[in-house]
């Protein structure tokens, strides 16, 4: 079954323009109740006569295609990160180290007062924060993780350990793409591996899932070289390492793809009428 993309994300009149992305998925219990939320990041419906700094939102879906209010749920500004600091890119793991279930988000942060400092890419690193799986609105100040690397993804593998992929941010290879095994900790930093795909090509923000009832990872990925306008490739791989295209350009434009939690048919992603005013699509292409 294939669809026309469906809008996820309003405009309000009043606020600023949309430039929402990044959206992720996932399952949470809450009172009991198995729910779909969905994380994304930028900024969403605020005020015009203010700068906006990207901060995290969630909202609660009743369906896959259809979310309710949308809370923000962590700003950097209120959380003394800075007067201009931003976070994006959530990606969030469900870990039992404890006695109740935690769940850990990994984003993209900018700390400090120059509003300017983003578009350096060193100064783009990936912090984390942590929750109770039964909450996700209450979510601890971001601290650093690694500050080599931006656009982070994060699944569970079958041993139990945190895999975080993201892209470097080194100015000479700002787009190299790698992963890190956090451990069972989801905290503990590595050394990174490369990651190889097939056809060569690099890829950026992308989402990856291991799929423990097929046995392998999958990976929805931004083509580096289209830029903002690019399409999306499916892929997977065995070792979540050396990685195999099998399919491309699933969605129109677009750029930051996510998935359904039980399926890679749904695909959600950011959408730009023109730079950086991007509402969330969702895409069932198979």
């Amino acid at each position: 079954m294939t669809s026309s993309p469906l809008e996820m994300t309003t405009e309000r009149p009043g606020t600023r323009l949309n430039d929402v992305y990044s959206p992720r998925l996932i399952y949470q219990t809450i009172y009991g109740q198995k729910v779909l939320v969905i994380y994304f990041s930028g900024w969403y419906q605020t005020n015009p006569d203010k700068p906006p700094n990207d901060a995290i939102y969630r909202a609660v879906c009743s369906a896959p295609n259809a979310c309710g209010t949308v809370q923000k749920v962590i700003d950097p500004v209120a959380d003394n990160m800075g007067s201009a600091a931003l976070v994006n890119n959530p990606t969030i793991v469900e870990l039992h180290n404890f006695s109740r279930p935690y769940l850990v988000m990994y984003m993209t942060g900018v700390a400090g007062d120059d509003r300017n400092a983003a578009w350096t890419t060193q100064n783009n690193k990936i912090y984390y924060s942590m929750s109770w799986a039964d909450d996700g609105v209450n979510w601890s100040v971001p601290q650093l993780l690694i500050d080599s690397a931006w656009l982070p993804s994060a699944t569970v593998d079958a041993d139990g350990n945190v895999i975080l992929y993201a892209n470097t941010n080194w100015n000479n290879n700002p787009y190299f793409l790698a992963r890190w095994n956090l451990g069972r900790s989801g905290i503990a930093v590595t050394a990174p591996q490369p990651i190889v795909a097939d056809n060569e090509a690099n890829y950026i923000n992308v989402e990856a899932k291991y799929r423990p009832q097929i046995g392998r990872f999958q990976m929805v990925a931004q083509q580096v070289t289209a830029g903002f306008n690019s399409e999306i490739d499916l892929l997977e791989s065995l070792d979540g390492v050396n990685w195999n295209v099998r399919a491309e350009n699933i969605t129109p434009q677009g750029m930051t793809p996510g998935v359904h939690p039980d399926t890679s048919c749904w695909v959600y992603y950011g959408k730009a009428p023109q730079i950086y005013l991007s509402n969330i699509f969702l895409k069932v292409w198979c």
